[in-house]
């Protein structure tokens, strides 16, 4: 069971709504997820967005763990102006103690 909290500093309060989905499978040591969100604008001069992300995470040791993950936009931007959001992948190493 889990719960999401986004706080998104460039839609205050009451501008959208936004819905998710996503799944995860655990396979020895490697987990995958995938999942979506839609983002409903209540401005009609703004398009919605669709975003679709991916995860890949595998655990080291249990102390250590990598993973791969990417976050793509259903549609690019016409124009790219200063803050806005756009497709991007990152990798990592998660360190626990």
């Amino acid at each position: 069971m889990g719960a999401v909290a986004e706080l998104d500093y460039d839609a205050p309060y009451g501008e959208r709504q936004v819905y998710g989905v996503s799944a995860k499978y655990t396979y020895g040591n490697t987990a995958f997820s995938l999942g979506a969100q839609y983002a409903d604008w209540n401005n009609a001069a703004v398009e919605n967005e669709v975003l679709g992300l991916a995860n890949v995470r595998h655990d080291l040791n249990k102390h250590l763990a990598v993973f791969a993950e990417g976050a793509l936009y259903s549609k690019d931007k016409p124009t790219v102006t200063q803050g806005a959001k756009s497709d991007n992948v990152n990798l990592g190493l998660i360190v626990s103690f």
